[in-house]
């Protein structure tokens, strides 16, 4: 299990924990893990934060990393790689996918590069909030 417990820098002033969650998470770089995120809100504004470092890992609600969604999509539409190689190949980094799954990361893969990822801002500066917690990014 890796803890994501820091509580956000800014705004400035003492964060209280909400509460914390557990995830089950695939990475690349780390391999499949366990993440307990920390939820925190500031009491003098009402905001409430997950864990940045998380967030730079893996979208809200996701089980694959950024980095595998990314691995899939270019071996996919890049290379033009059979969906059984996608998996055979992921299967060295210890991620292990169905056929199902790998057809669901390249429908990702090509809307995470046709849109903007919640947690990021929008064309008018206003900070998207996560679905999952309603926390800002």
């Amino acid at each position: 299990m890796i803890d994501f417990a820091d509580p956000p820098l800014e705004p400035a002033g003492v964060w209280r924990v909400v509460k914390t969650r557990r995830r089950e998470v695939v990475t690349l770089s780390i391999g499949p893990f366990i993440a307990r995120e920390t939820i925190w809100r500031h009491p003098t504004t009402a905001q409430r934060s997950c864990s940045a470092q998380l967030r730079g890992l893996v979208a809200p609600g996701w089980t694959y990393g950024y980095d595998v969604v990314e691995e899939v999509g270019r071996r996919l539409f890049v290379e033009a790689q059979s969906v059984r190689q996608i998996i055979q190949f992921l299967k060295q980094s210890h991620v292990l996918l169905s056929p199902s799954t790998v057809a669901d990361l390249g429908r990702r893969f090509i809307g995470k590069h046709s849109a903007k990822p919640v947690g990021r801002t929008d064309q008018g500066g206003a900070q998207r909030t996560c679905r999952k917690c309603g926390c800002s990014g």
